[in-house]
């Protein structure tokens, strides 16, 4: 934890500031919570780019074509745009159906 200029941690302040035991555990178990909580978002992004980079790994190790059926996925297949016109179209005639 970061130490504040009198060389106090945040955590052994909040902790000082309650004299029984109950209320120091429940400010222990805030604070750990607060911790968790900021650096979770973190490591699940971390896990899940891992988990793609093993899965890309994988199909491009077993299958032969994955590479090019990967560039075509990116490639544009309807470069006309299609417009608010357009949409509101569609919607219109799929609420009709």
């Amino acid at each position: 934890t970061a130490a504040s200029p009198t060389g106090r941690s945040f955590l052994s302040r909040k902790l000082s500031a309650h004299s029984d035991a109950k209320s120091r555990c429940i400010a222990m178990l805030i604070a750990i919570v607060i911790a968790m909580a900021i650096s979770a978002p973190a490591l699940a992004s971390t896990g899940a780019l891992i988990a793609m980079a093993l899965t890309m790994a994988i199909n491009f190790a077993l299958q032969r074509d994955f590479a090019s059926e990967w560039a075509e996925s990116f490639r544009v297949k309807n470069d006309r745009p299609v417009g608010e016109a357009a949409v509101v179209g569609l919607w219109r005639s799929r609420r009709t159906d």
